[in-house]
């Protein structure tokens, strides 16, 4: 058991991100839910869907429900600014900045956004 503990704590360190896979082991399905909606998302915007996955575990750990201590929401930590920038460039006339805690609608402004970021 030790062995297999040594063994764990070796390639959690050499992954990269020793959080991250430590994280990923103890709640596989949690780091894998939204792979599909990030990489849609991501490919529309022209981003490397493991940039955006990661800016997701980064910001918000895979918490939809995330709220930031200056105002950031959802699982990328979109603020309301950037939200109603982004609502205002897609013609979006009924946003409210409580949708970003819905995963797709926060994917689709925060990638926008990073798009945008990494364009200029």
């Amino acid at each position: 058991m030790l062995a297999l503990a040594a063994a764990f704590a070796c390639f959690a360190a050499l992954s990269g991100d020793p959080i991250y896979t430590v994280y990923e082991w103890m709640s596989p399905a949690r780091f894998q839910q939204y792979d599909r909606l990030i990489r849609s998302v991501a490919l529309e915007h022209q981003l490397d869907p493991m940039l955006v996955k990661a800016v997701v575990w980064r910001e918000s750990r895979f918490d939809p429900g995330k709220y930031g201590t200056h105002g950031e929401r959802g699982l990328m930590q979109v603020t309301e600014k950037a939200a109603n920038e982004w609502a205002r460039e897609n013609k979006i006339a009924d946003f409210h900045v409580d949708r970003l805690f819905d995963p797709k609608t926060n994917l689709e402004a925060g990638t926008w956004y990073l798009h945008r970021a990494v364009e200029h």
